[in-house]
Order: structure tokens, then sequence, then C-alpha cells
């Protein structure tokens, strides 16, 4: 059986397999354009019965979609195309050179944009769905470990995939458009690990604009968009709160920024309809907003501790496990597993350490959070650490500050998660400040060693 091919100007119709005769499998089609018309074979067969007085039964019609026995009668193909809206090209009822689509035969480098051109000889070779396995590795290997060394593969496929999407037209421009979204996000989501802040930005807004105009079969595309939008924001978050000079360990504030989250997440809000993720937005409105409103150590805007406190308290109404398949959790929920137990309680933890409520969000973190969060989400636990050496930090508990931080690190290091390794110089910033019995200095001291050479050889990466 051959690959699946793109049909039509552009790659407007398919992807159908070729038959012995040059034309795309007509059963396929049939059954692509009833599904496509959400009519069940019943009711193509009454359909059918009645334009062309020959009655048939709902056998024959999934028969002739799985066995490709569509009639050869141009009459009745005529009165399938009718009942299903299927273009008359696909049937065979036009010349085959209108309809037949494949890319050049060139040799052409891995980097290179792919092209599409009318010919009267099909070929297989181009097949988005490569892409389409890639990604779903890639994405897989973010949240499990690191995908920083994948960046090279992401940003060439977006180039061949931007080529593609100028040329292509129809289900094929539709699949292309989901792909660049997906790719546009894993590459934002990697630059800002790096604290690339910049390029990961501009990168959730090209994520942003395609999701406006983009409808995949099986996804609200309103909450397409809200994920989208909560990306950008959580980016402008992260740099807001870490600055420019991320890469060289320096921890500096951008106001701007934050407001900027802020406002992503409003508008992500009012796009959401899935609890799950709306709870996931909230949890970062609240982090945002306690943040905005804190100010050099001070509460500067009472009003948004409150808006604060209230997006994480209903957020919790909002947790719940997904079933989804863990690919499309990314774009129906934010993020694989959408607003967990244990994602909930992190937020939250963040959120009260933020507004001065250390010692709740010492209690949410040693009673709760450490058995709700998998342990192979190597990802989280990092974070984990470091929310939990930033409450010992308010509480002056410099020697579990010290330990979380320094196991911090060594997750951190391992997946190249830049912008949590200048949180960790911060707070070995701090704990260097501290003198006497309070602090395990040969312990702190041993941090400083780490990060120092890992900060020496980040410069000659």
């Amino acid at each position: 059986m051959s690959e699946p091919i793109y049909w039509g100007e552009g790659g407007q119709y398919g992807p159908f397999t070729l038959q012995a005769d040059g034309w795309p499998n007509a059963g396929e089609v049939v059954r692509h354009y009833r599904k496509q018309a959400n009519l069940s074979a019943s009711e193509v067969a009454q359909r059918y019965t009645h334009a062309t007085g020959k009655p048939v039964a709902t056998t024959w019609i999934l028969d002739m979609e799985s066995k490709n026995k569509v009639p050869n009668d141009i009459t009745r193909r005529r009165a399938l195309a009718d009942i299903l809206a299927i273009p008359p090209v696909l049937l065979g009822l036009a010349s085959r050179e209108q309809v037949v689509l494949h890319p050049t035969g060139q040799a052409r480098s891995a980097s290179a944009v792919p092209t599409i051109l009318k010919s009267a000889a099909a070929s297989a070779d181009f097949d988005v769905t490569k892409y389409e396995k890639t990604i779903r590795l890639l994405w897989q290997l973010h949240y499990t470990s690191s995908a920083h060394d994948t960046l090279e593969d992401v940003m060439s496929a977006i180039r061949a995939l931007e080529g593609l999407r100028q040329q292509a037209s129809g289900s094929l421009l539709k699949r292309i458009e989901f792909l660049l979204y997906s790719h546009y996000r894993l590459a934002a989501v990697v630059y800002r690990d790096q604290g690339q802040f910049s390029k990961g930005s501009a990168y959730a807004s090209d994520a942003v604009s395609v999701a406006k105009d983009l409808e995949v079969k099986g996804l609200n595309k309103e909450d397409v968009l809200a994920v989208a939008l909560y990306s950008r924001g959580y980016g402008s978050l992260e740099w807001g709160m870490l600055g420019e000079k991320t890469p060289l360990g320096v921890v500096t504030f951008d106001y701007t920024k934050v407001l900027s989250a802020i406002r992503d997440f409003e508008d992500a809000l009012n796009c959401a309809s899935r609890p799950r993720l709306q709870g996931l937005i909230k949890g970062q409105l609240s982090r945002a907003q306690a943040f905005f409103a804190m100010q050099g150590g001070k509460v500067v805007y009472p009003s948004l501790v409150t808006l604060a406190k209230g997006h994480i308290k209903t957020a919790r109404d909002m947790v719940g496990d997904s079933q989804d398949d863990p690919y499309l959790q990314i774009f129906l929920d934010g993020t694989i597993g959408g607003l967990s137990e244990g994602r909930y309680l992190l937020d939250m933890a963040v959120t009260y350490n933020l507004i001065g409520l250390s010692g709740r969000a010492e209690e949410i973190i040693d009673d709760e959070l450490e058995r709700a969060l998998p342990r192979n989400r190597i990802r989280q636990n990092a974070w984990m650490q470091i929310v939990r050496a930033h409450v010992a930090l308010k509480q002056r508990d410099f020697f579990t500050a010290t330990s979380m931080a320094t196991s911090a690190f060594l997750a951190c290091q391992d997946i190249h998660c830049v912008k949590n390794l200048a949180i960790i110089n911060d707070i070995h910033s701090q704990l260097l400040k501290v003198k006497g019995m309070k602090v395990d200095e040969q312990a702190v001291y041993d941090l400083g060693v780490m990060l120092a050479g890992y900060y020496v050889r980040l410069s000659y990466t």
C-alpha cells in the first residue's frame, strides 16, 4: 500500500493513497468526505438510493469505502460527489493533471524549504508525518528532561514549515499551521529555559498569531488561543522576574514585563473554556499579581494581593487529571497533565511566599506537595526545591535553603535550565550574607564552587 499524499493545488485535498490508475483512492475519498459531512453510512445509503433510484444497503457503503469498490459509472460517481460535496476531480471526474500533487525530486539540504508542485506523476517522499512524530518526541523530552540539544532541529523544522505554509492550502495547510504552532511554542519554551527571553517572546508571539486562525479537529479554537496567550504570558512573567542578565546568573526585575504577563493571563482566562486550563492560568496570574504587588519587600498594591489570593483559591476547584493524549494536553490544558494536584500546590506555595505567608507556603510543601509531584518530572521537582529554598530563606532556615538549592542545582544543570540556575545563583548570593551558626558555611561554599564551575563552562559554549 502506498503512502498517503496530498492532492490539488497547494495540497488542498487529502491525504489519500494512490490507486493503480494514478488517481486518489476513491474509497478513502468517500469515507473522508462522509465523515467531514458528519453523515452515517446509513444516511448516505438512503440519499444515494434516492438520487440514483438504485437501492443500496449500509453495508454496501461501508464496503465501497473500505475495499475501494466505488462504482465506475460516471452518473453514480457524480451522485456521490453531489451528496458528500466531494470535489469532482477526486473521483476521476476531471483531468488527472488537475489533481495530483507531489514535491520536486531534486536533492535538497536538511534545512532547505521543500517545494510543492502539480504534476502528472505522484510521489510520496513529501510527508509532514515525520514532523508530527518528531515534535511529539521533543515535547516529551522537554517535560521529562530537556530539549535543549534539539533546538537546532526545531529551528530547521520551523524554516521548512514556514516555506510550506506559503504554498499549501486546504487540509495540508491546516496540518502545517498546527505543526508550526507546536514548533513555535516549543522554541519559545526552550529559549525561555536558556534565559533568552527576547527570542522566546518572539516565538511565543508567533504562536499566538498562528493560533488566532488555527482550526484543528478535536481542539476548541478558543482554548488553543488561550494556551498560546498563557504560554506567552508565562515567558513575560519570568522575563520580568529574572531580567536580561539571566544567562550570566544575575537576577534583575522588570515590572513592565510582569504587567504584560498579567494582561496575557487575563486575556487567556477570557478565552479558556476548560476548567483545568482556567486553573493553570489562574495559578500564574496569582503569581504575577503577587510579585507586582510586593515591590521592595513591601505591599505596594494591596488590591492585587487580594486578587492573587482569590485566583489561587478558586483554582483549587479546577484541579483534575487529564485522560487525553499527553501531546494534545499541551494544546488543550497548557501542559502535560494539565492542572494536577502537584502543579496547583506548587503555584499556591509560590503565591503565598510572595505575599509574605511563608509559613503557610512551608506547610503546603512539607505536608502535601512532595507526595503530589510525580518523581519522574525532573523539571517540576527541581522547581519545587527552588521554591522550598526561597521559603526557607524567608523563614531564616538557612540550612534547608542551602540543601534545597544544592539539590536543585544538580537537577537544573543536567537539564540545561539556565533561568533556574540564575535563581539558584541569586539564592547563593543571599546565603553568603549569612554568618555564624545559622548556616552551614562549608555547604554554601561548595554550592558556590559548583555554580562558578558551571558559569565558566557556560562561557565556553
